[in-house]
This record gives C-alpha cells, sequence and structure tokens, in this order.
C-alpha cells in the first residue's frame, strides 16, 4: 500500500471512532439526564414501599454502604388540580408566632410550621398552640446548627431524633414532615460535609419521614428584616405562577415584617380563589434534591 493511501485510511479510521464517541457520549448523557430529573410518583410509592422501619445505626451503616451516583435533581408529587396555598413558616416558635397564629385563625388558613427546639415553657405551650390551632408540625432539627447537623450523618441524624422525641414528649405528637435547614440542596453544608445532602435524604427517607422544599420564597430571609412592600409583592408573584403555592416564610425574632405582610397576602389569594392548607405526606410534595436508592 502506498504512504500515502495509507495515510488516508488513518484518517478515515481516525474520524469514525471519534463519530461512534460523540454519538456514545450524547446517548450516555441523555440517558443520565432522563435518570436525574423525575417529575411522577412511581419514584416516592418506591421508596415509601420499601422504607421499613430501621433505627439510626442500621439507617447509617446501609448509607455509608454506597457510593455511586444515586441523586435525583428535582422531584415532585401529589400535584393537586386546585388552587391550594401552603404557607410554611421555618425557624420557631418565637414571639411573632402566636400573632401568625391569630391571622391564621382569623382568615380560617391552616400552615406548617417548621420549628427547632426549644425547652422553655413559653415555647413549649406554642408548640402545643400551633397544633390545638389545627396546624402542622415539622421537624427543623433540634439545633438549627448548620456546623453540627451537616458535619455527619450521625450528627444530623441524632440531632433530628432528639426533636423527634422532644415534640412527643411535651405535646403528645408525632412528628411526619421535615425541611431541612437552607433546603435539601444548600450548598453551605458542604462547608462541612461535602455532598453529604444526599445521604440526609436517604436518612429521612429511611426513617419514613417525608420532606419538603419550596416553590415560592417570599423573600423574608434575605436581610435581617426585610421590607413589608417587598415580601408581599415577591410572595404574590411567586404564588401567582402556580396552582399549589408551597411559600416559604420565617417565623424568627427579628421577622416581624412578616406577620406584618401576612394578612395582605392571606386575603389577597383567599379573593383569587385559593384554599390555604397545612401540609402533610399526602400533600403536595417538591424536593430539591432526593436520594434514588
Amino acid at each position: 500500500m502506498r504512504r500515502k493511501d495509507y495515510n488516508i485510511l488513518i484518517i478515515a479510521i481516525a474520524f469514525l471512532v471519534t463519530l461512534f464517541g460523540i454519538i456514545n457520549y450524547k446517548n450516555l448523557d441523555e440517558k443520565r439526564l432522563k435518570t436525574t430529573k423525575v417529575f411522577n410518583n412511581d419514584l416516592y410509592k418506591y421508596n415509601k414501599e420499601i422504607c421499613k422501619p430501621k433505627n439510626s445505626k442500621e439507617i447509617i451503616q446501609a448509607i455509608k454502604a454506597k457510593d455511586e451516583d444515586r441523586a435525583v435533581s428535582y422531584y415532585m408529587c401529589n400535584e393537586k388540580d386546585e388552587k391550594i396555598v401552603y404557607l410554611t413558616f421555618d425557624d420557631g416558635p418565637s414571639d411573632n408566632t402566636s400573632k401568625i397564629l391569630d391571622i391564621l385563625d382569623k382568615y380560617d388558613a391552616k400552615a406548617t410550621f417548621f420549628v427547632i427546639g426549644h425547652e422553655d415553657e413559653p415555647s413549649i405551650n406554642t408548640y402545643n398552640d400551633i397544633i390545638k390551632r389545627g396546624h402542622t408540625i415539622g421537624n427543623h432539627t433540634y439545633s438549627h446548627n448548620y456546623k453540627y447537623i451537616y458535619n455527619s450523618v450521625e450528627n444530623f441524624s441524632q440531632d433530628f431524633d432528639k426533636m423527634q422525641c422532644f415534640i412527643k414528649d411535651k405535646c403528645d405528637y408525632d412528628i411526619e414532615i421535615a425541611r431541612f435547614p437552607g433546603g435539601s440542596n444548600n450548598t453551605v453544608s458542604n462547608r462541612y460535609h461535602n455532598d453529604i445532602m444526599i445521604d440526609l435524604s436517604k436518612c429521612l427517607i429511611d426513617k419514613n419521614i417525608t420532606y419538603f422544599d419550596w416553590n415560592v420564597d417570599s423573600g423574608d430571609a434575605n436581610g435581617t428584616t426585610m421590607d413589608v412592600d417587598y415580601i408581599i409583592k415577591r410572595t404574590l408573584e411567586g404564588a401567582r405562577k402556580f396552582d399549589s403555592p408551597i411559600i416559604l416564610m420565617h417565623d424568627a425574632p427579628t421577622k416581624k415584617t412578616t406577620v406584618y405582610a401576612l394578612s395582605y397576602i392571606i386575603e389577597t389569594l383567599k379573593n383569587e380563589g385559593y384554599e390555604f392548607r397545612a401540609l402533610n405526606c399526602d400533600e403536595y410534595v417538591i424536593q430539591f434534591l432526593r436520594a434514588k436508592y
């Protein structure tokens, strides 16, 4: 074979190998995308069915045995055809909680309080008042200490279980739902343990706990105390984009303007045909990140 023909053959082979590699990579990438976004109930039902009661030690050992890619990047289930608002308040109880409860009563609106641990008597009375008035309590961890809870699965599990037992002991109430501080896809946790949120998602799934993120952020945590008009505008604009907005708000001591904005937000959305419900395992679920193993 002449040298010129040999060079042409080599170039042709190289071109075919490169083309095959591009096509194969594209197919693999499309397959990966399909497995990292789930917009139906099948995965959720599957995970709920295989979840059997385990103690925390067994859960942690099972998680450590896994090391492959196992994250679902976005997950929703139990989507509603009705116009339903889910108000959620993180970080309470605080001095603002009773005011929030009174406003909710005024409009016959139900909400969800993702609470942290406070052992003083006024706080214990507030936990019980939330339950008595027909709202839902969710676990937001006992300490809400990012550095501690996001340092290891063991730390998170211990802190989470402490909150479960605390509310059961003080309120005779079984918490079935939760919200991760910062949300399930928060990146602050990477300062203390890289990519721990996948394992913590699995931890809660194995504890038979449904955790919730949100699709509307009121913006009340974008500063120490945000302007009332800012919270109202941001919340209403966000809520109107969805039939079922899950609205993130905060019940911390400094969030007084959240309280001031609340009546107008509820009244406006009620006039637009929205119903206000508390979250539970059967309501609309949004999770920014979910373990799939």
